[in-house]
């Protein structure tokens, strides 16, 4: 259940956030993160007072990956993706931007009995490229979430496709997707898929400010060319482009048009209106109106050529 959205140009200061104790540094990922405790007296209803967030620092070329995190979230609260919450943070000590991304287990007086297990995990003696995640396909994928039995993974699958193509995400390995398991006693293993975790390597992160004054029918080739990270098997293992591995999941399973459908309902006010929230935070790494100008023309045309796809 989403909290109350984060107000405008209220940025999250964690300095005096405490560290938890098991992974004060966590372990999963090539950028610095450190997992963070709410305070019980923080401000805001927009946070889980106990709770446990990772915060993802904005370094580098790669800064901007901390936007994309956020806006990604904010439009997964649209078309009811299952993203974890995603906030606009800075550490006020270190003058460091990030981003607060909320755990989506281990709530605050719920039993400690569901643990994530990512994909790669359990994947490990199929991978042949451990450090590429490949061979990595969509139909594989299904396979693995079967056997487990987790819960309707053709859904999951149809819903997190059309979400990535959305977004433009290039980044959904087998680290970067992956299950909830509960295992109580006396009762039968219960396997769900996480959400969407990790969306940063999306929303043209990588371009700088002075590259995105471009004409629209340029903006249509660089969507044109963003590939997800999944082929459709591991004998098809190229990574597909992202239209493209919709409509051939979409062959495979017609029942899910609705879905796919469903997550490209995003209008270009719905789009504008999160941009110019995102402008609001006056942080150490601003939302330029340059961004927000590009973001707008790449997800109007990501949301046409999956509409295109899928027959809308």
């Amino acid at each position: 259940m989403h909290l109350p959205r984060q107000p405008l140009g209220q940025i999250v200061d964690v300095s005096r956030w405490r560290l938890d104790e098991t992974w004060p540094v966590f372990p999963v990922g090539s950028k610095p993160k450190r997992l963070l405790i709410c305070p019980s007296d923080a401000e805001g209803d927009f946070l889980r007072p106990g709770h446990r967030y990772l915060f993802k620092e904005g370094i580098g070329w790669a800064a901007q990956q901390v936007w994309s995190e956020v806006v990604a979230y904010e439009f997964s609260r649209l078309v009811d993706a299952p993203v974890p919450p995603a906030l606009v943070a800075f550490d006020s000590e270190t003058g460091t931007p990030g981003v607060l991304v909320e755990f989506f287990y281990g709530y605050p007086g719920e039993p400690l009995d569901t643990r994530l297990v990512h994909a790669a995990d359990i994947m490990q003696g199929l991978l042949e490229d451990r450090k590429r995640g490949r061979p990595h396909g969509v139909y594989d994928n299904l396979v693995l979430c079967r056997l487990l039995k987790a819960e309707e993974p053709v859904k999951w699958w149809a819903r997190g496709l059309a979400f990535d193509a959305m977004i433009g995400n290039r980044d959904r390995h087998p680290e970067n997707w992956g299950f909830l398991i509960t295992e109580r006693m006396n009762e039968a293993r219960k396997v769900r898929l996480a959400p969407l975790y990790d969306n940063g390597v999306s929303l043209g992160y990588e371009l700088p400010e002075g590259k995105m004054g471009w004409a629209a029918d340029r903006v249509q080739t660089y969507v044109a060319k963003g590939v997800h990270h999944c082929g459709w098997s591991s004998e098809q293992d190229k990574p597909a482009q992202h239209a493209e591995l919709c409509g051939r999941f979409l062959e495979a399973y017609p029942g899910v048009k609705s879905i796919m459908a469903e997550t490209t309902a995003m209008s270009d006010f719905d789009v504008a209106e999160v941009l110019d929230w995102c402008r609001s935070f006056a942080g150490p790494l601003p939302f330029t109106s340059e961004r927000a100008a590009f973001v707008q023309l790449q997800t109007r045309a990501r949301r046409d050529a999956l509409l295109a796809t899928i027959g809308e």
